[in-house]
C-alpha cells in the first residue's frame, strides 16, 4: 500500500468552507487563522466571522487555557475580522479584552452574558 499524497491544500474554497462549516466557528477561527494564507482565507469567511460566542471558551476549566485562548482572539484572530462581525456574545471574564479592541463596524448584536448591573 502506498502512502497518500493528498494534501487539503490542494482542496477548493468550496470543499474546505463545507468542511469547515461542519465545525464550531470559534474552533475553525481558533485552529486555522495564522496557519498559511489559503486556509486563513478561507476561515476569514464571513460565514465565521458575523457571530462569536465567548461563551464557548468558558466551558474550559483551565483558567490558564482561557486566558491563552482568549488573548490569540484578542491579538491575532478579532484584528483580522472585526470588520464582518455582526454578533458578539461576551460575559464578564472576556467583556473588557473583547471590546477594548476597537470598533467593530459591522456590530449589530451584542450579548451580555452573567454581567451585573
Amino acid at each position: 500500500m502506498t502512502p497518500s499524497t493528498a494534501n487539503i491544500l490542494t482542496l477548493s474554497d468550496e470543499i474546505l468552507l463545507n468542511i469547515f462549516n461542519k465545525l464550531d466557528n470559534m474552533d475553525v477561527l481558533y485552529s486555522i487563522i495564522g496557519v498559511n494564507r489559503i486556509l486563513d482565507r478561507v476561515a476569514r469567511d464571513t460565514s465565521f466571522t458575523q457571530s462569536l460566542n465567548f461563551l464557548k471558551i468558558l466551558d474550559n476549566t483551565n483558567n490558564l487555557k482561557i486566558n491563552f485562548i482568549l488573548d490569540r482572539f484578542c491579538l491575532d484572530i478579532i484584528p483580522r475580522i472585526k470588520h464582518s462581525i455582526k454578533c458578539l456574545t461576551i460575559d464578564l471574564f472576556s467583556i473588557d479584552r473583547v471590546l477594548r479592541i476597537g470598533n467593530y463596524p459591522q456590530l449589530r448584536k451584542l450579548t451580555l452574558n452573567n454581567v451585573q448591573r
